[in-house]
C-alpha cells in the first residue's frame, strides 16, 4: 500500500452514513503538469501549486477589476477564477469568460443563472449553476460558451455548488441543499458526471461544503459537522474507507462553529486544512494539527482556529493559520517539511487569512487582512525556499480565491469581483 499521512484541522465530532451507486470502472487522469490553472486549486489533488508558471515582479500593481456578481444569490461566495491559454473563466451571474491580461470580456454565458467555481479541460468549461432553486451543471465550448450538455436536478432547498473537479474523465460535482422549513443543517451529495450522464451519486448526509480531491482512482472528501472525511472509488462511487484515527474519528477543536474541512491529496499525502463554518476567526485555543500514517500519529502542530487547505509542492507545505496569541487575532504563514518539521514562519499581527496560499516554483503568495473586519487587504510573497519577504501589494477588496498563470495572480474577491495582480 502506497504511504499516506492524513493532515486534519478545525474539524468537530462527525458521524454520517453514506450510500453508493455501482458504475463502470475507467481510469482518472490527475492534470498538473502546465503553467495554466484550469481548476479552482490548480489540479484534481487541490495543490494550490503550480510549478511551471511565474508571478508578479517585484513591483506588482493591480492591472485591471472586474465585478461578476453581487454575491447574494443562493449563497453565492466568491468568484474562483481559473485560467487556460490565456483566457480566465469565472462564474458569477452568469459563466464570464475574460483575457487575462487586460480583463476584456470574451463572452457572457447562462445569464440569468448563478454560476459556482468553473473548470477547464482541453475542450469545455464545466461548472454548477442554480436558477429558480433548479440546479445544474453545464459543459460550456470553451471558444464561445455555447452549451455542450447539462444535467438537472430536482428542485431544491437553498442549493449551492462547491467548484467542480475535472478530470479527462469524468466531472465530479458536489452539492449542498436544505431541507423543508430550513436550509440549514444542508444535505450534500456528490455525483460523478460524463457526456450529459450521470454516471453514479452519492448521499453524503449532512453538510459537505469543500470540494473533492482526485488521485488515481480515489476521491478524497472533507467534511463538516455530520459527516466525517472519507475517500471515495472513482470507478464504483462507492465509499472506500473513511480517514481518521480511528476511521471517522471525531476530529476535535473548542470551536463553538462547525468547521469546514478540506482535501488536498498532492504529493504521497492527504492533507486537511479547516476553517471555521461562517468565515470569521475567533478568539479560541488554537487547534492540534494531526499527521497521521497508516492510522497512527506521525507528527502534530498546533496552529490556529482559521487553516485553510495549504500549498502542497513535492518537498513541503506552505500553510497559513490566524490564531489569538495573548488576545491579538494573528496571521501566520509557514513551511513544513512532509515528515512535519518547519523551517520557517512569518507573522503578521492584526490581521487574520482568508484564502488559501498559492505556490510557483519559487514563491508562495498570502492574502490578509485586518482582524477586525475585512479591511486593510494585502497580497504578500515570499521566497518559497527561505521565507525572505519579495513584496506586499494594498488590494481594493479582500482576497478569497487565487490563482497563478501567465506571470499574473489572479484574485477572487468576496464583493463578487475578480481583479489582476501583474
Amino acid at each position: 500500500m502506497n504511504r499516506r499521512r492524513f493532515l486534519a484541522a478545525a474539524a468537530v465530532g462527525v458521524t454520517s452514513a453514506f450510500a453508493g451507486c455501482s458504475g463502470t470502472p475507467d481510469p482518472v487522469t490527475t492534470r498538473r503538469d502546465h503553467g495554466d490553472w484550469p481548476l479552482h486549486a490548480h489540479d484534481t489533488t487541490n495543490s494550490n501549486h503550480v510549478p511551471a508558471a511565474v508571478g508578479p515582479g517585484p513591483d506588482p500593481s493591480v492591472e485591471w477589476t472586474r465585478r461578476v456578481t453581487d454575491g447574494r444569490r443562493y449563497g453565492y461566495g466568491a468568484p474562483s477564477p481559473v485560467v487556460a491559454d490565456g483566457t480566465l473563466y469565472v462564474g458569477g451571474d452568469g459563466l464570464v469568460a475574460l483575457e487575462a491580461a487586460t480583463g476584456d470580456h470574451s463572452w457572457r454565458a447562462a445569464r440569468s443563472e448563478a454560476v459556482y467555481g468553473p473548470a477547464v479541460t482541453d475542450g469545455a468549461v464545466y461548472a454548477g449553476s442554480v436558477d429558480g432553486g433548479v440546479p445544474r451543471v453545464r459543459a460550456f465550448d470553451r471558444t464561445n460558451g455555447e452549451r455542450r450538455w447539462t444535467v438537472t436536478y430536482d428542485e431544491v432547498l437553498g442549493p449551492r455548488f462547491r467548484p467542480v473537479v475535472a478530470t479527462d474523465d469524468a466531472v465530479y460535482a458536489t452539492l449542498n441543499y436544505g431541507t423543508e422549513g430550513s436550509t440549514t443543517p444542508p444535505h450534500g451529495r456528490l455525483d460523478a458526471l460524463a457526456d450529459g450522464d450521470r454516471r453514479w451519486s452519492i448521499d453524503l448526509g449532512g453538510n459537505r461544503d469543500p470540494a473533492p480531491a482526485v488521485r488515481g482512482t480515489e476521491l478524497y472528501l472533507g467534511g463538516t459537522a455530520g459527516s466525517p472525511a472519507c475517500a471515495v472509488d472513482v470507478r464504483r462511487g462507492t465509499v472506500e474507507r473513511l480517514l481518521g484515527d480511528p476511521p471517522g474519528r471525531n476530529w476535535t477543536s473548542e470551536t463553538p462553529i462547525s468547521p469546514q474541512v478540506h482535501a488536498v491529496a498532492a504529493s504521497d499525502a492527504v492533507y486537511y486544512g479547516g476553517r471555521d463554518a461562517s468565515g470569521r476567526v475567533t478568539p479560541t485555543p488554537p487547534v492540534t494539527l494531526d499527521a497521521l500514517e497508516e492510522g497512527a500519529v506521525e507528527w502534530q502542530a498546533s496552529l490556529g482556529h482559521q487553516v485553510p487547505p495549504p500549498a502542497v509542492t513535492p518537498e513541503s507545505v506552505s500553510v497559513v493559520w490566524a490564531s489569538t496569541d495573548d488576545g491579538t487575532v494573528t496571521a501566520h504563514v509557514g513551511r513544513y517539511s512532509h515528515a512535519g518539521d518547519r523551517s520557517w514562519t512569518k507573522r503578521f499581527p492584526n490581521r487574520t487569512v482568508w484564502a488559501s496560499p498559492v505556490a510557483t516554483a519559487n514563491s508562495v503568495y498570502v492574502a490578509t487582512a485586518a482582524a477586525d473586519g475585512p479591511s486593510d487587504p494585502r497580497l504578500h510573497a515570499f521566497d518559497r525556499a527561505g521565507g525572505t519577504a519579495e513584496w506586499s501589494l494594498s488590494l481594493p477588496s479582500p482576497a478569497a480565491t487565487m490563482a497563478v498563470a501567465g506571470g499574473r495572480l489572479f484574485v477572487g474577491s468576496w464583493d463578487g469581483s475578480v481583479m489582476a495582480v501583474g
